[in-house]
């Protein structure tokens, strides 16, 4: 990508990541690549200071990587709260069943009835 013009690292997408933010994302991180990427101009910057709609770096991304590797568990993920989410999913859920249901079966649903 570099050798065909594509240079802006500070892009991102619609998470606030970066190319860097991917990279460092990689189970099996391109050291190679990387060292050869940190000397190009304003990657170091972009590397340790450009944080996503998470907070999070590309440099603590891939330290937090690395530290999930040793320990063998997962990713750095502060977004993903399973209990959160699925209680939001059933919240959603609901609402979208008693927009279906009319006026009665809806109060049935509410009152906790509705095994007819």
């Amino acid at each position: 990508l570099w050798e065909n013009g594509i240079t802006d690292v500070e892009k991102r997408d619609v998470h606030g990541n970066t190319a860097l933010h991917y990279l460092a994302g990689c189970r099996d991180f391109n050291d190679e690549l990387m060292n050869w990427w940190i000397e190009q101009p304003g990657v170091e910057r972009v590397w340790r200071e450009s944080s996503n709609d998470y907070g999070a770096s590309p440099e603590e991304l891939y330290y937090a990587g690395q530290i999930a590797k040793r320990d063998r568990v997962r990713g750095y993920m502060p977004w993903f709260d399973r209990s959160r989410w699925t209680d939001a999913r059933k919240r959603r859920k609901e609402e979208i069943w008693k927009g279906l249901l009319d006026e009665k079966k809806r109060q049935m649903l509410d009152m906790g009835g509705m095994h007819e």
